[in-house]
């Protein structure tokens, strides 16, 4: 999704919209110009292998959720992502939540941004504000599924890239506020180019036919919600079909 972009005719707002619609299919462009995936519940230590096969394929931009990596690993393989990969920049979100799993550990949220330097020159990480009013718990899961970074294109056009991992449907308060601090976010950026990228974990209705009561219906309430933050955000979004090829052109110097 891009937000805060011209909208002309071969690009309307209420496009991809539609384009929620449509499940179970993949479509790739002759030059990958993104990445966003899901690596949970494997984690980053067991999808380390694929995760690497993705960066050796060297995509401008590479967004992880559910990586699960703790703050004490956190350093560390970002050091190791940096010696193999050192033609990215990468940036790791993590947050420890209170709350333990089946084997007593505790969950660790937390979502990985890769930008290539050769198209994206100048990166830095900014921090996206929570309301004063947030619990304490939700706000601090929402350090881990959230990042956001700033880069420049070698042709000199800034960006935002937002990569989140949303909270399942069984928890709608933190979807609520992880909506509105994302709205709160990109109401306030004006004309910054911004481009989400992540799980936002909903399902249209005809993938819907075989989950059991109640996840159906905690489903369906997620979906509720992603309508009215496009509703909300209507002003400034639409769907990103293509990133433009003169957006996003390696520079000179860094060309191989």
């Amino acid at each position: 999704m891009e937000l805060h972009s011209t909208i002309d005719n071969k690009n309307p707002r209420t496009s991809w919209i539609l384009n929620l619609g449509i499940s179970g299919s993949i479509a790739r462009n002759k030059v990958e110009k993104a990445v966003s995936w899901n690596v949970g519940p494997h984690r980053y230590k067991g999808s380390k292998e694929k995760v690497h096969k993705t960066f050796e394929r060297g995509p401008p931009i590479i967004c992880l959720q559910d990586v699960r990596i703790p703050k004490r690993r956190k350093n560390s393989v970002k050091r190791e992502l940096q010696r193999i990969f050192p033609h990215y920049w990468i940036y790791i979100t993590t947050a420890q939540s209170p709350r333990k799993d089946s084997r007593d550990w505790p969950y660790v949220f937390s979502v990985l941004t890769a930008l290539h330097s050769a198209f994206l020159p100048k990166v830095t990480q900014v921090r996206c504000p929570h309301s004063r009013l947030m619990k304490p718990d939700i706000r601090q899961e929402i350090d881990g599924r959230l990042s956001v970074t700033l880069a420049r294109t070698a042709a000199g056009t800034t960006f935002q890239f937002m990569n989140i991992y949303q909270f399942t449907a069984s928890n709608p308060t933190g979807q609520t506020e992880m909506w509105n601090t994302t709205e709160s976010w990109i109401t306030k950026q004006k004309k910054n180019h911004i481009i989400m990228q992540g799980d936002l974990n909903c399902a249209h209705p005809g993938c819907r036919w075989d989950y059991a009561q109640p996840l159906n219906k905690d489903i369906g309430m997620a979906d509720n919600k992603l309508k009215h933050f496009l509703s909300s955000t209507r002003r400034h979004s639409y769907v990103l079909h293509r990133i433009s090829r003169n957006e996003l052109t390696p520079s000179s110097s860094n060309n191989t």
